[in-house]
């Protein structure tokens, strides 16, 4: 019973220092588990990205977060609602459970932004539940803040070991101490997401070097990265635009989901489009449309992106040398879209990549029928795959994520 004689303070400071040992553990732990990149790869790896959270799907994007309750108290529970109320930098969509069994078949379907959750519940106590649902979602971690009605240390050191974010004792909680836990949590979902983001960047640059280097086919590099992007972004529909001298063109690769229309193969001239706005982008010009109804476009050029149901744009040149060969495009349909910085610079990245395989397929068409000189196209693959790697500083390992 030592732990009961130490005073509220000692208790916390013991508990922020436990916090960091076991953020340390688990984060060495995530680091001897995962597997790295192998410098010399023969062929071009298949590579399965986990679910991606888009980035302008972030619920700090918006501010607007999910918090599930698991209670059994009632008053307990309209008592967190009361304080969330006088939050004023979120707003709140809470779903409540007075049972673990009810809370855990919704997690099936979505994880909640903040899961608060009594320890103490009828059918299954917290800990339990929180290794089921760590079961359940594959994670290390969850966004849950576990509350008791007694403070107990080597609980509090289970909870967190067993992947909660934070422990309050309920009789300590105020509208002020329960934000700071929930603001505390939702720092630590945010910085992992950000990880989880640019280790996902990596993979994909990684993967569409490794197809330079290992493929001479242009199309399946070209269909490899709308593929990924679309997979990272999220959005309806990433397609490779190919520019013609009379300023037409055509799709020449696309990655389409359910809500958005296929144009693959499409033939596209929009005569609003002058040679002015096409030496732009040869000049590198990079464009992101959150909203083409609140953009400043010409009415012809407006009529043709609804067209297209395109709602918001991010269109990126690739050029070849100092001509523009033509352009990368990401579409969202269904609603407006915030292209962040990061998705740009991602969009830019890949647009460079998409270059390197088009000038090594012009070099393969341009020496084809000579035997002897195939080995240059090798070669150029070889060294442009070396240049793209060191570009972007591909770990040997890089941390696995929950």
């Amino acid at each position: 019973m030592e732990d009961i004689d130490k005073t509220k303070d000692e208790l916390i400071a013991e508990l922020e220092l436990l916090r960091s040992e076991v953020a340390a553990l688990q984060q060495a732990g995530r680091s001897q588990s995962a597997t790295g990149l192998p410098p010399t790869a023969s062929a071009v790896p298949t590579l399965t990205l986990p679910d991606s959270l888009g980035l302008a799907t972030r619920p700090e994007a918006t501010g607007q977060y999910t918090i599930l309750f698991v209670d059994d108290s009632e008053v307990d529970r309209a008592t967190y609602r009361r304080f969330l109320l006088q939050d004023s930098d979120r707003t709140y969509n809470i779903v409540e459970f007075d049972n673990g069994e009810d809370a855990l078949q919704w997690c099936q379907h979505e994880i909640p932004d903040i899961l608060l959750l009594d320890y103490y519940l009828p059918d299954i106590d917290g800990l339990e539940l929180l290794e089921e649902l760590l079961q359940q979602t594959g994670r290390n971690t969850l966004p849950a803040i576990v509350l008791t009605g007694q403070g107990n240390l080597q609980m509090a050191v289970d909870l967190l070991k067993s992947g909660a974010q934070d422990y309050l004792q309920k009789s300590q909680i105020t509208p002020e101490v329960l934000q700071r836990s929930i603001s505390y949590v939702l720092r630590h979902s945010q910085l992992m997401r950000e990880r989880e983001w640019q280790r996902q960047q990596q993979q994909i640059l990684a993967k569409t070097a490794l197809a330079i280097r290992d493929s001479l086919k242009l199309e399946d590099i070209l269909n490899t990265t709308v593929t990924e992007i679309r997979n990272i972004l999220l959005c309806d529909r990433v397609i490779i635009f190919q520019l013609a001298p009379d300023l037409s063109g055509r799709v020449v690769v696309e990655s389409v989901g359910s809500e958005a229309r296929p144009i693959l193969s499409t033939q596209i001239h929009d005569p609003c489009l002058s040679e002015s706005y096409f030496e732009r982008f040869r000049q590198g010009l990079v464009t992101a449309k959150s909203d083409i109804y609140r953009a400043q476009i010409a009415p012809c050029h407006l009529e043709f992106l609804t067209n297209l149901q395109v709602r918001a744009n991010l269109v990126v040149p690739i050029l070849q040398g100092e001509n523009l060969w033509g352009l990368l495009i990401a579409h969202h349909c269904v609603a407006p879209r915030e292209w962040q910085a990061s998705e740009i610079e991602l969009l830019r990245q890949l647009s460079a990549q998409a270059s390197i395989a088009i000038r090594a397929q012009t070099s393969r068409t341009n020496i084809r029928g000579d035997s002897g000189k195939t080995a240059i196209v090798h070669q150029i693959c070889s060294r442009q795959y070396c240049d793209v790697r060191s570009l972007y500083v591909l770990p040997s390992r890089q941390p696995a994520m929950g």
